[in-house]
């Protein structure tokens, strides 16, 4: 599942830059030193200077689902069962596809602005962690927010934001035919100071054949991004670099790119703050599935700073879950089991009683079991998600429907210390609803829905 969702991801990012050559109303966030607008959010500004928001916005619930009854009261807070540590910004966990800071969430939407001169520009939506509405990033009382000079604008870049240390990072293309426009770009959380960092290609000209970029990823204070370049076949591969973001002066190779060159294949599987791992589909168990697919991944735990690897052990490739160094959690047959690296074997903790293609999503307070295909192998609609505490309480469950049909739903978007995101399996970057875990375990869990300025998104 892990890969369908990276899969989809990298989907965006392929057609973001094929549509980079190929080419409302709202309460605005505000900054204390400008005049303010109506609105029940305060512009993020750097916590030097950062006043609080007003989370005095209500949300508004779209629809509601009931729980299992038979759900005891819980609270959203960890057990001392719970393994993932309770740091939430910047690390990579199953099913983040939002950038969370201190104070709220941000996502990136490309919008359709004629006056562009290519049909389309990008722009930051933010929104407060205890609001319902999000509201383009700029705080100018005399902005129309559909301009380049709008705060919110990035021009062409990558749907992809970074956060480290009081600042938003993204990756912008100014210009498809020339590589050395691709540049690592940083702002302020307001929308301000936007400056260039990095060039991903210091050495490309203009008139030299054009060299993409493929699967940015922001983890742990660092960057990570595959640059594509001709190998001596004249295939086209791409070669993984990364930086740090206290020092993004110069991309070096990571160590999985040093010991398989142009492999392609080395994602960031999990982060928690103290370790980052990272899949080698080279090493270890090499046994397949009936399709090919290969049944185990092996991991390493990477240490950028020093660029070593320690190696930590083959994990199952389905089932989801979460890894660290020393196992993981996954589900098989509707039962969460803990694996073990050293051989390799999956111990049943927990019988959900659940049947059918589950996927299991691991939080610091609860576990989220989501439906990850129908069952008679055809594209669904709706999904159902059941929520436990880390000692297996049954929390509640719920069920979502959207608007199309899907082989692989996957809708949750990304969790905070208090909601659980969820969003369209065909965006899996934009929010649609959200759970508040105060309903967990009341029996009646709702989902909320948020609220956007209008705009003409392009699909």
């Amino acid at each position: 599942m892990k890969r369908i969702q990276h899969y989809f991801l990298a989907i965006l990012i392929v057609l973001s830059m094929m549509l980079l050559s190929a080419c409302g109303q709202s309460g605005q966030p505000t900054d204390p030193s400008i005049p303010s607008e109506t609105t029940d959010q305060s512009i993020p500004t750097k916590s030097s200077d950062r006043s609080e928001t007003d989370p005095s916005h209500s949300t508004t619930e779209s629809s509601e689902s009931s729980a299992s009854p038979e759900s005891p009261s819980s609270s959203a807070s960890p057990s001392a069962a719970s393994p993932i540590p309770d740091r939430r910004i910047g690390v990579v966990r199953t099913g983040d596809y939002i950038t969370q800071t201190e104070q709220g969430i941000y996502t990136v939407v490309t919008e359709k602005v004629t006056e562009s001169g290519y049909g389309y520009m990008t722009f930051v939506l933010y929104c407060d962690h205890n609001s319902d509405e999000f509201v383009k990033l700029c705080g100018r009382v005399d902005c129309p927010h559909n301009t380049a000079e709008c705060d919110a604008c990035l021009g062409r870049c990558v749907p992809l934001l970074g956060y480290f240390n009081d600042h938003l990072y993204y990756i912008q293309q100014r210009n498809q035919a020339n590589a050395a426009t691709n540049a690592l770009c940083r702002m302020d959380p307001d929308g301000r100071n936007k400056t260039t960092v990095l060039s991903l290609f210091p050495d490309s000209q203009e008139g030299k054949q054009n060299i993409g970029m493929a699967d940015p990823e922001f983890f742990n204070g660092y960057f990570k991004v595959g640059l594509q370049k001709l190998n001596e076949d004249g295939i086209v591969k791409y070669e993984i670099y990364y930086c740090s973001l206290d020092d993004p002066s110069s991309l070096k190779p990571t160590a999985l790119e040093l010991k398989h060159p142009m492999s392609e294949l080395q994602s960031i599987q999990f982060s928690n703050g103290d370790s980052i791992l990272v899949g080698d589909q080279f090493d270890g168990d090499q046994t397949k599935d009936d399709q090919g697919v290969l049944i185990y991944e092996f991991l390493y735990a990477w240490d950028p700073a020093s660029n070593n690897l320690e190696p930590v052990g083959d994990r199952k490739t389905d089932g989801g879950g979460y890894y660290d160094r020393s196992g993981g959690y996954l589900i098989e047959e509707g039962k969460i089991c803990r694996w073990h690296y050293e051989d390799r074997t999956a111990e049943p903790v927990f019988d959900t009683g659940l049947e059918g293609n589950l996927f299991l999503y691991c939080y610091p307070d609860c576990l989220v079991v989501s439906e990850s295909r129908a069952a008679d192998e055809e594209e669904t609609d709706t999904v159902s998600l059941w929520f436990y505490d880390w000692d297996f309480n049954s929390l509640g469950e719920c069920r979502v429907v959207f608007d199309r049909a899907s082989w692989y739903p996957s809708v949750i978007v990304g969790e905070t210390e208090n909601r659980i995101i969820l969003g369209d399996p065909f965006r899996i970057d934009y929010p649609l609803w959200y759970i508040e875990k105060s309903d967990f375990g009341t029996g009646n869990i709702a989902l909320h829905e948020y609220h956007y300025p209008e705009m003409d998104l392009l699909e």
